[in-house]
């Protein structure tokens, strides 16, 4: 229904739950038919279905290692080239749809600044996180998670000064074989300062030496 409006400008629907007749959209996207469409996700048995369609993804290492993704990454690149140029896809028109990863990220000026500012806002995250959990007695559930050294081992948090987020990140790029990154620069308790001093370090020293794995795009 979305994407045949958006690629019309007008919405005729007759479904189970939904009935919208010659319903027109005010605004158009720019891009035609459709903005390119990504499909995130944090389970496996998705990605054939998401790769078939040509989505471009992040996946998110929420229950996998960054090895484990790069298997991910294979699949999903093998099922694409499978059902290149296949009619009826939704991401049909997207010539190069992208594969990536998401990590939260904070850069210090020195290692020790990174680890006792990074530590301290996964501890107030984890408790966000882990809030409804614990109120209804399921502590063990996430309990890992919240130990700082298994979060980051995991690859959800990378932190440190900019000459080690280039390396980690870079390795990490290498195991999965991804194209594309997703920072989460503001996350816990991260004062607005320390988020944009994170953010000009990344893009100043960081980004600009970060590449992709060959075998990426």
């Amino acid at each position: 229904m979305i994407t045949s409006a958006l690629a019309s400008g007008e919405i005729n629907f007759d479904g189970k739950y939904f009935r919208l007749k010659n319903v027109k959209l005010v605004l158009r996207p720019v891009q035609r038919p459709y903005p390119p469409l990504w499909y995130p996700t944090a389970s496996a048995d998705s990605i054939p279905w998401i790769a078939e369609h040509g989505f471009s993804t992040l996946l998110l290492s929420l229950f996998a290692s960054p090895a484990q993704l790069g298997e991910q990454v294979r699949v999903y690149r093998s099922v694409l080239a499978a059902h290149a140029g296949r009619p009826g896809r939704f991401n049909g028109h997207v010539a190069r749809p992208h594969c990536g990863f998401g990590t939260q990220i904070y850069v210090a000026d020195t290692e020790e600044d990174a680890r006792r500012v990074a530590g301290t806002a996964h501890a107030v995250f984890f408790g966000n996180f882990n809030y409804l959990w614990a109120e209804h007695g399921d502590l063990a559930r996430h309990a890992a998670r919240g130990d700082f050294d298994t979060f980051v081992g995991q690859g959800l948090l990378t932190y440190g000064s900019p000459a080690t987020i280039r390396e980690k990140l870079q390795l990490h790029l290498d195991l999965t074989g991804a194209d594309y990154l997703a920072g989460v620069f503001a996350f816990g308790d991260l004062t607005e300062r320390q988020v944009m001093r994170s953010l000009h370090l990344f893009t100043t020293e960081v980004m600009p030496r970060l590449a992709a794995h060959p075998g990426g795009r």
